[in-house]
């Protein structure tokens, strides 16, 4: 018995004693960048499975022996941090955010990843870069940050559309837009508009409320989405609610915009004195002598103007230029909430954008209401929902190749003539080749558009078993776009039929659902394995509805019911379906060896009875060498990751009917007063998607503690099977049958690097560069074809290669324009007709081969500078508004300074310019037609942003209670470099009309509580 109470006793005293040996640790965890409490920490004690998180405070306790001294504190986004602990009981920690990005999270397909552990190619963009930017929606605002991704504006409308190519552009007649998934639901970019100048889908989100932007760039990262990521998908997640205390910021932006440049043109006197030259050369040509040519050239000169060559000089200039252009503003006023518990986490925000161009009547003005709320009903039950609401108004002005363009006109109207009678009225008939005063045209007419957009979805989380976890997710898009075009009947095109109202509905909706296993184990310190296993089903509904009137009392009638003569109602339905299952595996082993794989089985209603479905699978492989012990010797390096990858994706962006017989019923089917149809289609039961087949090679770097770090890829991109039309014969009853036939290649290597060039405690310096040098090439073309002129196609050639006549310059002694024809010989009329001698031939490429953006940010106590540069290279622009403007006397227009400074006068000018001449033929023949002198270099640097912002101390905000007080000021397309002389080099295709983009400053203030 004794013995058994000295055991007991001696046990209790060992407890006693092993607690004594233990102590607790407590403290917060904060950022050094903003100094805020860091929530979900990992605090460890090392060398042991001891562990705690923070909390949602920052705050954290954990329990170690006294023999453990060292605490690890680690955290996605930052740098991981062992703190030595001594004797303290209490120890607050700063983590250092982790500027190699190589910690960071990445949204990929259906799931989250460190970027450590992804083998693919992906370029991340987070919502503080974008922030504020004067733009209308987020593709705009992200130009030129990131490698690979090419984003171009197609015009400076407010609100207008924006292309992006991710790659390089893989198809001829299919779709080159990338798949774009906002918070889980799949939706397309572009314009659906059917009346607008220019809209963009993508208007709907409000770049303030995005948190990052991901752009899955090769096939292993893009191909889980199958048949709809040929080309890329750019995933974009929205700011999301956080546990602690409600914060709430406001946030207040104004500023004014600008035209970047004007086209110079010819004032009063110097356009009569060209026209006079042109007519008087047309003269002596058709044979009157000097004299002769002289009176009947003052004769019409006089009648057409009311001036003569001694009277040019008094003549007036108008500039209408200036009169289409006005200073245009922006303001946004915008409010957010973020907060919750352990429970339950929500992020609101609501704003209101308005934009008024710098082009006489044109805007765009936008609310939106944004909801993430996040719900954990238990420890494996949890819900959320995401809504986004807008309501966008667009007025928009005839831009492009509309009839009435303004900037066209504005180049062309001759500047004699009046704007304003002198009662004020507006002048017409306007001299040139359109009648209408293009002024008073756009001030009477109306094109408004009102665009209301949903996005959302509904989803839950449910464990199954420790790490089995299946999300459901439902998703809608729906968009109703309601167009309301007037021709006012006080212009002269609405004279004629009495004014014309045009009001078209679009409608569409697009649903999807999501239901997706996710598995995550780990088997041991060394093997780490996650899997996912899904279904997705998307359905895509558009309707239109088109109504027409004409003959209004007056202008104050502006609806169909005030019309006499309603026509033209119309309506239209289509739709498309897709379905896909899939999976992925990605394992790592003592996460140095990396391996991803994806495959899915999609499958689309656009493509034919049996090739409707299809496999796309990928894999890739990444080696961290910087694990490996004989890297770990070398200092410098932080991080060393090399990486490669393959995988196909498919390309569904056809009709949705192109791969099916159809018919038509209308008017002209109709038989004897009796309804029918009649065959407009010829199906193809193995039409299928276009295949990309992408490699990828690609090394991921961090030098000399993460002061240097990037990434770096080689990739080669094949599209394969291109949806072509081939020609049949004419006895078939058709044209064309849409066949899988051609192929395209893009291959180019991109680097990204981020640099802390100086890290002080005062100062900071830091840059970002990225470029993209690419280049592609036809492989094939439909069988016995080497060129689809149409299409800018040529076997061997980049895709978007300019095929035209070539200039060859001037005839010294005449003052005509030379041509190389098929032989190269010069010649005054080359054939353009295709065939052996067509003298046309490829001078250029529409498409840059090289891009890229720069960006430097200062830091100096609570005052951030950044200066942001972007531009292209290598591509060639069609200067089409000054085509119009400079046909040398050839038409009634008005010509540019540099017609007027270089034409030819008299026999032994050397220059580049022909003769003034008032006709196209035989003379000036080919200055009637594109040519090679009317393409320009279309490269240019632009100083895209200059951010200034300051912060004020927290210790001034503290007795107003105010978390936080930023003033910011902003430019936005202030400098560009580049020797295009048309208004904006920054177009896609023509700039015929094209509304080009403004330079914009503005000021702000961001209140935080």
């Amino acid at each position: 018995m004794k013995q058994k109470l000295l055991i007991f006793f001696l046990s209790l005293f060992t407890v006693a004693q092993a607690v004594a040996q233990t102590r607790t640790v407590t403290g917060t965890v904060t950022g050094n960048d903003d100094g805020g409490p860091i929530p979900g920490v990992s605090v460890r004690v090392k060398g042991t499975q001891v562990a705690v998180q923070t909390n949602a405070s920052g705050v954290y306790s954990i329990r170690l022996a006294d023999n453990q001294n060292v605490i690890t504190f680690t955290s996605i986004g930052y740098k991981t941090h062992d703190e030595t602990i001594g004797n303290r009981t209490t120890v607050n920690v700063g983590l250092t955010p982790d500027v190699s990005n190589l910690n960071e999270v990445v949204i990929t397909g259906y799931g989250v990843e460190q970027k450590r552990d992804i083998a693919g190619a992906v370029s991340r963009v987070t919502g503080a870069e974008i922030e504020n930017m004067p733009v209308a929606s987020f593709d705009r605002a992200i130009q030129g940050k990131m490698s690979g991704v090419l984003v171009q504006g197609s015009s400076g409308i407010p609100g207008g559309n924006v292309q992006m190519r991710i790659r390089g552009s893989g198809s001829i007649n299919a779709g080159n837009d990338p798949l774009y998934i906002v918070d889980g639901v799949q939706m397309q970019g572009g314009d659906i508009s059917r009346s607008l100048t220019s809209a963009n889908l993508l208007n709907a989100i409000n770049p303030n409320d995005i948190e990052s932007i991901d752009v899955l760039k090769d096939a292993a990262s893009a191909a889980i989405y199958g048949s709809q990521a040929a080309n890329g998908v750019v995933i974009i997640t929205t700011k999301r609610g956080k546990s602690g205390k409600t914060k709430l910021t406001l946030n207040y932006q104004t500023g004014g915009t600008d035209m970047i440049n004007k086209t110079p043109v010819t004032n009063g006197p110097q356009f009569l004195e060209l026209m006079y030259e042109a007519r008087r050369n047309l003269l002596l040509a058709q044979g009157l002598n000097a004299t002769q040519a002289t009176q009947v050239a003052d004769a019409r000169s006089t009648s057409l103007y009311g001036f003569v060559p001694s009277t040019f000089g008094n003549a007036p200039t108008y500039d209408w230029q200036e009169a289409m252009t006005r200073r245009g503003n922006t303001n946004l006023i915008e409010g957010n909430a973020n907060g919750g518990n352990e429970s339950t986490q929500f992020y609101l925000s609501g704003s209101y954008q308005k934009l008024n161009g710098q082009i006489i009547k044109s805007d765009f003005s936008r609310g939106t209401m944004h909801l993430n709320l996040n719900h954990k009903a238990s420890s494996r039950l949890s819900f959320d929902t995401k809504l986004n609401l807008s309501t966008i108004t667009q007025n928009a002005v005839e831009s492009s190749n509309q009839s009435g363009s303004l900037f066209l006109s504005g180049v062309t109207i001759p500047s004699i003539q009046p704007i304003y009678n002198p009662d004020g009225t507006y002048a017409e008939p306007v001299l040139g080749t359109r009648p209408s005063n293009v002024i008073k045209q756009t001030n009477y007419n109306k094109n408004l558009g009102v665009t209301n957009q949903l996005t959302g979805s509904v989803g839950a989380d449910f464990e199954i078993v420790s790490g089995l976890k299946f999300r459901s997710a439902w998703n809608l898009d729906y968009t109703d776009i309601v167009e309301d075009r007037y021709i006012d009947p006080r212009t002269r095109d609405g004279a004629a039929f009495g004014g014309q109202a045009n009001e078209l509905n679009t409608r569409r909706a697009n649903w999807s659902t999501d239901q997706v296993f996710n598995y995550i184990k780990k088997f041991n310190e060394d093997n780490n394995l996650t899997a996912l296993l899904g279904f997705s089903y998307r359905n895509v509904v558009d309707n239109t509805i088109t109504a027409q009137g004409r003959s209004f009392p007056n202008e104050l009638f502006q609806t169909l019911q005030s019309a006499a003569t309603p026509f033209g109602v119309n309506s239209s339905f289509t739709t498309y379906r897709t379905a896909g299952y899939f999976t992925k595996v990605n394992y790592t082993y003592k996460g140095r060896y990396i391996i991803n794989s994806t495959l899915r089985y999609d499958g689309s209603s656009r493509f034919g009875a049996d090739k409707k479905y299809g496999w796309f699978p990928s894999v890739s492989l990444a080696w961290r060498l910087s694990d490996e012990s004989f890297v770990k010797k070398i200092d410098a390096i932080s991080e060393l990751k090399l990486r490669g990858s393959y995988g196909i994706t498919g390309n569904q962006q056809i009709g949705n009917f192109d791969s099916r017989s159809l018919f038509q019923g209308n008017a002209a089917s109709a038989y004897n007063g009796i309804g029918g149809i009649t065959p407009t289609g010829l199906g193809n039961a193995v039409l299928s998607w276009e295949e990309n087949h992408s490699i990828d090679l690609g090394l991921d770097f961090a030098f000399f503690n993460s002061r240097l770090a990037g990434t770096f890829d080689a990739f080669r991109r094949t599209s394969k099977d291109l949806l072509l039309d081939r020609p049949l014969p004419s006895t078939s009853g058709f044209t064309t049958i849409s066949q899988n036939i051609g192929s395209v290649k893009n291959e180019g290597l991109e680097l990204e690097l981020t640099t802390q060039n100086i890290t002080s405690k005062a100062f900071k310096w830091s840059t970002n560069f990225n470029w993209t040098l690419i280049r592609s090439r036809v492989l094939k073309l439909n069988e016995g074809l080497d060129r689809i002129i149409s299409s800018n196609a040529f076997v061997g050639k980049p895709l978007g290669s300019i095929y035209v006549v070539e200039f060859a310059g001037v005839n010294a002694a005449t003052g005509r324009p030379f041509w190389y024809d098929a032989n190269n010989n010069i010649t005054y009329q080359p054939s353009e007709s295709a065939g052996v001698n067509d003298a046309r031939r490829i001078i250029g490429k529409s498409v840059p081969d090289s891009y890229g953006g720069i960006g430097n940010t200062f830091s100096y106590k609570g005052v951030d500078l950044n200066v942001f540069f972007q531009g292209q290279f290598g591509n060639t622009l069609i200067n089409n508004n000054s085509f119009f403007g400079e046909r040398s006397g050839s038409s009634e227009t008005n010509h540019t300074m540099r017609v007027y400074d270089r034409r030819w006068r008299q026999p032994g000018d050397i220059t580049d310019w022909p003769k003034m001449y008032n006709s196209t033929e035989p003379l000036n023949r080919g200055l009637a037609s594109f040519s090679s002198r009317n393409y320009e270099s279309g490269a240019y640097i632009r100083l895209k942003t200059v951010t200034l912002s300051y912060s004020l101390p927290a210790s001034w905000l503290t007795k107003a209670k105010m978390r936080s007080v930023r003033i910011n000021l902003e430019a936005y397309n202030l400098l560009t470099f580049t020797g295009y002389t048309g208004y904006d080099p920054e177009v896609t295709g023509s700039d015929l009309g094209v509304f080009p983009q403004g330079k914009t400053l503005t000021a702000g203030i961001q209140v935080g509580f």
